[in-house]
């Protein structure tokens, strides 16, 4: 994903919003209100393959984008919570919140 992310060719700014949001950074455009805390790049993809096996659990699949910005939402949310792992954060919202912008397979 990150060689990928690095060629000319691509067109998917998925990549990027991970590297910036990883760094606990914001994106132009989003509304931060809290501070996000730092989490590397591995916990992240962790992270994004509980939201993917969730929605599997649940018949439905969402974009990657959709998922990245559920995530950063849930750090938002969750960072002072006292859970350390990325993918803990993650998977305690969607068991609490559920995940609105998913697609139910048909």
């Amino acid at each position: 994903m990150y060689k990928d992310s690095k060629l000319p060719s691509s067109t998917n700014k998925c990549y990027k919003k991970i590297f910036i949001y990883s760094s606990g950074l914001s994106l132009e455009g989003r509304a931060k209100k809290l501070s996000m805390k730092e989490y590397g790049i591995s916990e992240w993809l962790e992270a994004l393959n509980s939201i993917n096996t969730w929605l599997d659990k649940e018949d439905a699949s969402a974009s990657l984008d959709s998922m990245i910005e559920y995530t950063a939402c849930a750090t938002e949310v969750l960072a002072n919570s006292g859970i350390i792992k990325l993918k803990s954060i993650v998977e305690d919202f969607l068991k609490n919140y559920g995940f609105e912008n998913k697609l139910d397979s048909l």
